[in-house]
């Protein structure tokens, strides 16, 4: 970001007394906040003001401020401070002004949302809402590709402010998921009515039954790229190395795979993990 000089002058034309000039810099603080410092002059005096502030952003932990300092014709001094939490958004400031007493003034803002058989203490809702089901806690929720925080215990968490009547994408982002959890998707677009909520339901089966199964020839070359198994209902696909990504495993298995010539059949046990990807083989399929 870059410095900006601005200059500003003005003149009633019925009234020739009525007129001033106003002039300053703006200069950047970081990615978030700014500075700015300027004079004005008109016939009541002249007037020095020094401006620095930090926007509060939409994001639940995000803080704001701004301090204001004016002195000369027109003195007045004032701090604000803000801050969002994933319940409500919190504001204070205290100000000054032509040597008066301090004021202070706080201000809490939130809502109170039900939906999807929970019930969420929220920020302010201003428009229309979302409600994100994963059905896993800890999974982190984005809208418009910004993060907005992640699920509870129950696996939801509350969307504020999508935009009524246009689309809205959600998406969540599948890291947190355990090993041998599965998501059907990770992205949404919904349409709210206005002053309205949605359910965004995003189905993960947790504790899937999988594992990764190297199956070999008889003569111990892996299977052909390409080749299709079955074990019972479910089908599955024999990738590089003879490796397979199979499903809806049992304690005791039996597959058969469709050879280019034929077909062979292997057995093997499987025994679930918790906190790694299960490999089994090399297995022969005869």
């Amino acid at each position: 970001a870059q410095s900006q000089v601005f200059v500003t002058a003005f003149a009633d034309v019925t009234i020739r007394q009525n007129y001033g000039i106003f002039a300053g810099i703006s200069i950047p603080l970081g990615q978030s906040a700014s500075m700015s410092t300027g004079a004005t002059s008109s016939k009541s005096g002249t007037s020095f003001t020094t401006d620095a502030s930090r926007p509060l952003a939409t994001e639940s932990g995000s803080y704001g401020w701004r301090v204001r300092d004016s002195e000369g014709a027109v003195a007045a001094r004032s701090a604000a401070g803000s801050y969002r939490a994933s319940v409500a958004t919190i504001q204070a400031g205290v100000e000054q002004s032509q040597g008066k007493v301090l004021r202070g003034s706080a201000q809490v803002d939130g809502a109170v949302a039900a939906m999807g058989s929970g019930v969420f203490v929220t920020n302010r809702i201003d428009d229309s809402f979302a409600v994100v089901d994963t059905g896993a806690p800890g999974v982190p929720v984005l809208y418009e590709n910004r993060p907005i925080g992640q699920t509870n215990g129950s696996g939801k968490l509350l969307v504020p402010n999508l935009r009524a009547y246009s689309s809205n994408k959600i998406s969540i982002d599948p890291k947190n998921l355990g090993v041998n959890d599965e998501i059907e998707t990770t992205e949404e677009v919904v349409a709210p009515a206005d002053r309205s909520g949605v359910l965004v339901s995003f189905k993960t089966k947790t504790n899937v039954q999988e594992a990764v199964v190297i199956l070999v020839g008889a003569n111990g070359k892996p299977l052909a790229v390409g080749s299709k198994g079955k074990l019972g209902d479910a089908d599955f696909v024999v990738g590089y190395d003879g490796r397979a990504f199979v499903k809806d495993l049992k304690g005791a298995n039996n597959v058969t795979v469709s050879l280019e010539k034929g077909e062979c059949d292997a057995s093997f046990d499987y025994m679930a993990a918790a906190d790694r990807q299960v490999v089994i083989g090399p297995i022969s399929c005869l």
